[in-house]
């Protein structure tokens, strides 16, 4: 278990660091916003200076869409987990915990 806490606690600070460093001052809130525009050093910017980049590659772009993404469906994943745990704490306290059986 403590081993678990160490290698967690190394890698969020090996991540935090790196994000804080590879962005500097300009770190989005949520920090996988800070890979909308991930190109890997792929791709050029656009000649008609709308900031985007073109020529990207496909797997840099692939990254791109899963770090950002990742939190919603990591979220969207835990939703049936939480409605069971509410509905059974709702149904013990509506009908008491001598009359539930499972």
């Amino acid at each position: 278990f403590r081993d678990g806490f160490l290698v967690c606690g190394i890698a969020f600070w090996v991540i935090g660091y790196v994000i804080a460093w590879y962005f500097g001052d300009h770190i989005e809130q949520s920090a996988n916003l800070n890979w909308e525009y991930f190109v890997g050093g792929t791709g050029r910017p656009s000649p008609n200076g709308s900031g985007k980049w073109v020529d990207v590659a496909i797997w840099a772009r692939a990254i791109s869409i899963f770090v950002v993404c990742f939190p919603a469906v990591n979220i969207v994943s835990a939703y049936p987990l939480n409605a069971v745990v509410l509905g059974n704490n709702l149904l013990i306290k509506l009908c008491g915990p001598t009359e539930v059986s499972f």
